[in-house]
């Protein structure tokens, strides 16, 4: 795939990397590789605003969708500071977008900065078709290719995410659990925190 390095995305998302999930094609009946772009979102723009609520609903149900639908209304009304609060997505759109389509976002996260690169994961949402045992789903490994763009961030060197899911998807993704009234999952670079 080739992509600028300069962010020729005019809706208001930050374009950060590409990465690989794995798509189902039918006629060979197996996955394969598939390119996908993770970015950061900016509530702020009308378009990328407009993109998050619009996934939120499609999730209906989930209390969860709706938590990040009202983060990016805070955002957007400047009562919650963008430099602590991010909204990231993995969406099969790869470049020169005109506006990001929520039907193409795979998932949407909110990530919150508790200190100088220690952040909480406060919600990471998949598309529902996309999870569950579900053998021919059309893509997988979302959840798993989200947490690892969220670990190659720059400016995160520790991330804690609160889960009440018995399933062992964040240990499976390098996060060890910390027991205790609330349940936790924590990751942190390797050499970077004591």
């Amino acid at each position: 795939m080739n992509i600028s390095q300069i962010n020729n995305i005019n809706f208001g998302a930050k374009y950060i990397r590409s990465s690989q999930v794995e798509k189902y094609n039918l006629q060979k009946g197996a996955y394969e590789p598939a390119e996908i772009s993770f970015i950061e979102l900016n509530p702020e723009n009308y378009k990328d605003y407009i993109a998050i609520n619009d996934f939120s609903l499609s999730l209906r149900g989930k209390s969860d969708a709706f938590s990040i639908a009202d983060t990016a209304e805070l955002l957007r009304e400047q009562v919650l500071s963008k430099d602590v609060y991010k909204i990231y997505a993995l969406t099969t759109q790869e470049n020169h977008f005109a506006a990001l389509k929520p039907d193409k976002i795979l998932a949407i996260g909110e990530l919150q900065k508790l200190g100088n690169k220690n952040h909480e994961l406060d919600y990471l949402l998949i598309k529902p078709s996309l999870t569950g045992t579900n053998e021919k789903k059309e893509f997988k490994k979302i959840g798993t290719t989200f947490l690892n763009m969220l670990k190659t961030l720059d400016k995160v060197e520790s991330i804690a995410v609160t889960s009440f899911s018995k399933s062992q998807f964040y240990k499976n993704n390098g996060f060890r659990f910390i027991d205790g009234d609330i349940p936790k999952y924590f990751w942190r670079q390797r050499g970077k925190l004591k």
